[in-house]
């Protein structure tokens, strides 16, 4: 029985082996998250809310063709591998503005469910980018370090405006019943 190479060179492909998988399940999630990113900025209420989300939506269509490039840079072509946690973000957010998207409370919403949504892309692209790293694809991780940034910026602006406006509407409900 042949033994098994456990050199680095093996471990170097199961590891891009996984990040291509990975890669996969994150193009999966940023297409699903383009999608929501829409309904989620025609259910705001708050305009700076509205056009925070469409702006980071615009942002998100970028980044599947950094994606793209990505994939390109290890001779792979673009493959979404369904993301079943995007997925279950995704149908709590509905559950959740079905329950409060009619009520003084639907922006603060809103921005729970966007921020549930940026958690996860920032969790991926920070993997991700120190997977490239240690594979040694330096264009791959400045790529991943520039979608982090904005997940971070997005993540940033979304919690100003929920302590600024959203929060402040949703608590004022509470106090005036």
């Amino acid at each position: 029985m042949a033994r098994k190479d456990t050199s680095k060179k093996t471990t170097t492909n199961a590891l891009e082996k996984l990040f291509l998988h990975a890669l996969g399940d994150i193009y999966s999630a940023e297409n699903a998250a383009s999608r929501a990113l829409k309904d989620l900025a025609g259910a705001a209420t708050l305009p700076g809310l509205q056009a925070a989300l469409t702006a980071h939506r615009d942002e998100t269509e970028a980044q599947r063709k950094r994606l793209e490039a990505i994939f390109e840079m290890f001779h792979a072509r673009p493959k979404s591998i369904t993301c079943q946690a995007i997925k279950g973000i995704v149908d709590e957010g509905e559950t959740m503005l079905g329950e409060f998207g009619d009520t003084d409370a639907a922006d603060a919403a809103v921005i729970f469910v966007a921020q549930a949504i940026e958690h996860y892309e920032i969790n991926r692209f920070g993997t991700l980018r120190e997977w490239a790293h240690e594979l040694g694809k330096p264009e791959a991780e400045r790529l991943l370090s520039e979608m982090l940034d904005a997940e971070y910026a997005a993540d940033q602006m979304l919690t100003k405006i929920a302590e600024d406006q959203a929060n402040r509407a949703a608590e004022g409900a509470r106090a005036g019943m």
